[in-house]
């Protein structure tokens, strides 16, 4: 939440960027994501008063057991569909935009993209954000 807020604060957009192949299992639906993604926004606000953008999703997967979902698709990450649509929708440099992510396949994507990728390895979000942000914001 902190780094959302300093993200908030230092006048940059927020996003998320997620493959939710849970969808192209029948695990749960479009809607749920959706559902969680207003949950997660209204308690970020609540909470920290700090909100995220905009979120995009992928419900691909090339093994999913719904045909509907099943595909590769542009925008699951490793590839950078989701990244290159948040870049078109909003007025960002990508030379002033990084990813941060908790897997190779987010740094890819980023990379992919154009835009710095970050690799979290746990601990403070906020923390793996410090070195990067004053790179975004001057």
């Amino acid at each position: 939440m902190a780094a959302v807020r300093a993200v908030n604060d230092a006048g940059l957009f927020a996003f998320v960027a997620t493959n939710q192949s849970g969808v192209a299992r029948g695990y749960y639906t479009e809607a749920d994501v959706v559902a969680l993604h207003d949950w997660m926004n209204a308690e970020l606000g609540r909470i920290a008063s700090a909100h995220i953008d905009a979120f995009v999703f992928s419900p691909f997967h090339p093994e999913a057991p719904l045909e509907a979902y099943r595909r590769d698709s542009s925008c699951r990450k490793p590839q950078p569909g989701m990244i290159l649509e948040l870049l078109d929708r909003f007025p960002v440099d990508p030379a002033r935009t990084a990813m941060i992510g908790d897997k190779d396949s987010d740094v890819a994507a980023a990379h992919a993209a154009g835009v710095e990728g970050v690799l979290f390895e746990g601990g403070s979000v906020l923390a793996a954000l410090a070195p990067v942000l004053p790179r975004l914001v001057g």
